[in-house]
């Protein structure tokens, strides 16, 4: 299953190159988004969480329930793809449900997407444009309501609760190793699409040099784990995910909670990119600062009914 991401973006996020070392195989894992945990069914915030499957790319993403029937996830998973090629998995293993035979757990636990309002200020262009605040920020709509075992989350009041150096929650279906390898990239079939989805790396994209193959496992189980909170830039939160533990391939789109000292969670990010390979920053749309959009977003789908 190919997974989104934004490649160039990441790369221009990494303060420093990497190098392909003939001798050596590295490996970025743990038992979690990165080295995180799996979410447990019973665990409150597998309620907030959910699968967004963008069927036209065969591609996974992660989103958060804010609404009976509204989910927020990242823009450049829903980025011109037809609304009705959008599903939404509830779950802690999307794939189990996705595969299932069972006609009623498929009605139960899956969702169609009927309604999108991607924020207009985004667009792929933005990485070549600016380096920060991309707007990478949507909402959906889909038929029906959400399963009874789940529950819509609250928006963080205001962005001045946010601190640097605090700890937040992450989650997403993404990801939860990636292996390297050096790579002759003319051995590779079709070496732009492999570079496109992240399967290669390289140091210089055009000479193709110093390239890499990267072997990604573990995607559509819900992990979640804890990194500190960087930078606040306008409308971003970067969080430093250079010590092991941050998202991946997969969980873009996925939520960045607030957690107070009564251990209630508030979303306040949205995964939008990070490093090629997952160990350096991450870069998360900060939706307390699009609250305005996402209301007058959900006002104007339901008025379209």
């Amino acid at each position: 299953m190919k997974n989104i991401i934004l490649l160039a973006s990441l790369v221009t996020l990494s303060s420093c190159g990497f190098r392909a070392d003939s001798q050596n195989v590295n490996s970025n894992s743990g038992t979690g988004i990165i080295g995180g945990e799996l979410v447990d069914e019973k665990d409150p915030l597998a309620s907030h969480v959910v699968a967004v499957m963008n069927m036209a790319e065969g591609a996974i993403c992660t989103g958060t329930l804010i609404g009976p029937n509204i989910v927020v996830t990242a823009a450049h998973c829903v980025y011109e793809t037809k609304t009705s090629k959008i599903k939404i998995i509830f779950g802690v293993n999307a794939d189990a449900v996705q595969s299932t035979l069972e006609p009623d757990i498929l009605q139960e636990y899956t969702r169609t997407a009927d309604r999108i309002q991607v924020h207009p200020g985004y667009g792929p262009e933005m990485q070549l444009l600016q380096e920060w605040d991309w707007n990478d920020i949507a909402v959906l709509r889909f038929r029906g309501v959400h399963p009874v075992e789940y529950k819509p989350i609250e928006l963080l009041s205001r962005t001045s609760m946010l601190k640097v150096g605090a700890m937040v929650r992450l989650a997403g279906y993404g990801v939860s190793e990636l292996t390297t390898e050096p790579v002759d990239p003319k051995t590779i079939d079709n070496i732009e699409e492999a570079m496109e989805y992240g399967e290669v790396l390289c140091e210089d994209d055009e000479k193709l040099t110093n390239c890499l193959k990267v072997t990604s496992t573990g995607d559509g189980e819900l992990r979640q784990t804890q990194a500190a909170i960087s930078e606040i830039k306008k409308t971003e939160v970067v969080l430093d995910e250079s010590k092991g533990h941050g998202t991946c391939m997969g969980d873009s789109g996925g939520p960045a909670f607030y957690e107070n000292e009564k251990g209630e969670l508030y979303l306040f990010g949205i995964t939008s990119r990070g490093g090629p390979l997952c160990n350096d920053l991450g870069v998360y749309t900060n939706a307390v600062e699009f609250k305005s959009w996402i209301e007058s977003s959900i006002k104007k789908m339901n008025e379209k009914n």
